[in-house]
């Protein structure tokens, strides 16, 4: 069997076409839901009975169940968007891979799935901004046509140097300047593989961060290394990362400072930073502290989102970077008198990005599941619900928000770390005017005991649930993992006949329980639509 389309130019074409229609359906997809926001004016979806089909439900359910494997966070609708790649893939890929195959094809399709890549990358991306294609889903295209671009490149040269040693003309032609740079093109390819696995991404963010800049030769490279023009496949990509550059140029002018540093028991450092300001919930910054390094920029979830130009973002001692910035902190505390205890600590934030794949004003219930220090996107979410029900009402027939609170700790001392903006948000919920209610539920997993005054250990609870005497904090202190089945049926239960939308960010374990449970209870007169962000460190 033969390509489909002689020409290799019109075949990467078509291929580069192909993925960027299957990418803007996800967009596609959520302009009903888009279009229902914008008509209720941020307000959630009327009162009402809500009758789902039989199919849609099904559907729901495998979409949203975790995949039943160990070591993966994906779930059902990422199979789907997987399959359909591979299957593009072989489409359009297809090739007798003999001695006298023209193995030109993999090398063109090279070229289209870095262009493709290259368009995924920006933060400021108009895929997401204005075709509304969520930023995690654009992540997810970024990695693979990024390993696929490495798997095309090395069938490419493989196969071609197999087929010189064959015939004896290697010497020959690996004396050509454009083999010299295809080379380049495919090394630079293979450092970023390699700098992307998970555990170098997470144990070294540095290396997997800088490494990416090596993108540029393989850029340089496929361009000098094709036999005709095939620029214009990295144009687009390209245009958008200038743009991109320029617009995060000038957040770096922004006056943003550090006006409020707390650190508490478990290695976690908050900091409020004026200046900058998120009216979305869920979405992440990048922060350089040149007292730690004028190059270094780490990316943190904003704890915060409303009007005003102050943010939140926390910081857990976990990696290298958060640990030297958080005794870059201690070192500003003690060396500045109480005044001007800040000035010495500068701050650069770019930012802030990322476009959630759930409109959060238009559901009725939100859900929100978070472990230690991934309550910061859930913080974020009720407070910009907050913010909207404290507007004025909407239509007639529009009702409020219900916010649904489950915080995981570890250590009853961790309860801190948020106890502030909880307060905060349980104030603004006990407003009559406020259109919502906000119910919380803090659970500790661990108990400190002691059996003398010089002997203490952790106990592990398990999922039996108790109440903690002694709080006095917002919301209710359990002793125990949340029993999340059960979270989720009582949630049906009184809301029988509404949608809800559920935040979960933590370890893997608590995303695909919050994923399963809230699968079992989608049913036909209500369903639970997840977003989920796992931490591993």
């Amino acid at each position: 069997m033969e390509p489909i389309i002689p020409d290799y130019h019109i075949t990467a074409w078509a291929y580069f076409a192909s993925i960027m229609a299957l990418v803007l359906v996800e967009g596609l997809v959520r302009l009903p839901t888009d279009f229902a926001l914008f008509i209720r004016k941020g307000h959630p979806q009327p009162l009402g009975p809500i009758i789902h089909s039989r199919i849609y439900v099904l559907v729901h359910k495998l979409s949203t169940l975790p995949l039943p494997f160990i070591f993966t966070n994906h779930r059902g609708s990422d199979v789907v968007r997987l399959s359909a790649f591979i299957g593009l893939n072989i489409l359009w890929g297809w090739n007798r891979l003999s001695e006298k195959s023209d193995f030109a094809l993999y090398g063109w399709l090279t070229i289209a799935n870095g262009g493709i890549c290259l368009l995924m990358a920006a933060r400021n991306n108009i895929l997401a901004t204005v075709a509304r294609v969520p930023s995690t889903t654009l992540l997810m295209y970024h990695r693979w046509t990024g390993r696929t671009a490495l798997v095309h490149s090395t069938i490419h040269f493989v196969m071609v140097t197999r087929r010189w040693l064959t015939t004896k003309e290697a010497a020959e032609h690996f004396r050509h300047r454009f083999i010299h740079v295809g080379l380049v093109a495919w090394l630079a390819l293979c450092i970023i593989a390699v700098t992307s696995i998970s555990l170098i991404r997470r144990r070294s963010f540095e290396a997997f961060y800088y490494s990416h800049f090596v993108f540029l030769a393989f850029v340089i490279g496929g361009m000098i290394h094709v036999p005709r023009p095939g620029q214009e496949f990295f144009l687009p990509g390209l245009s958008l990362w200038v743009i991109d550059r320029l617009i995060r140029f000038y957040y770096n002018f922004r006056p943003a400072r550090i006006t409020d540093v707390a650190q508490y028991e478990g290695n976690l450092t908050k900091l409020r930073i004026s200046g900058v300001s998120s009216h979305q919930p869920a979405r992440i910054v990048w922060i350089q502290i040149p007292n730690v390094s004028f190059l270094n920029w780490h990316p943190f979830t904003l704890a915060s989102a409303g009007p005003g130009d102050e943010v939140t973002v926390a910081i857990r001692g976990l990696g290298s970077y958060t640990r030297t910035v958080q005794v870059a902190v201690e070192v500003a505390r003690h060396t500045s008198i109480p005044s001007e205890e800040f000035k010495c600590l500068r701050v650069r934030v770019d930012g802030p990005y990322g476009v959630s794949g759930i409109r959060w004003g238009l559901y009725p219930v939100i859900v929100i599941v978070a472990g230690g220090v991934g309550i910061t996107p859930g913080l974020s979410i009720a407070s910009y619900i907050m913010q909207q029900a404290s507007r004025a009402a909407g239509p007639g027939n529009c009702q409020g928000w219900h916010i649904h609170f489950v915080w995981v700790v570890k250590c009853r001392a961790h309860v801190a770390w948020f106890t502030d903006a909880l307060s905060s948000l349980k104030t603004m919920a006990s407003v009559p005017s406020t259109r919502a209610t906000f119910e919380l539920t803090i659970h500790v997993t661990q108990e400190h005991t002691s059996n003398d005054a010089n002997v203490s250990e952790k106990k592990e609870i398990g999922i039996s649930v108790s109440d903690a005497g002694g709080y006095d904090g917002p919301g209710s202190l359990m002793l125990g993992r949340p029993n999340l089945p059960q979270v989720f049926k009582d949630l049906r239960d009184m809301y029988p006949t509404l949608d809800a939308a559920v935040s979960v960010c933590g370890p893997r374990s608590l995303v695909k329980g919050v994923r399963t449970a809230a699968a079992m209870e989608s049913c036909l007169s209500g369903v639970f639509h997840v977003e989920d962000e796992a931490f591993e460190l």
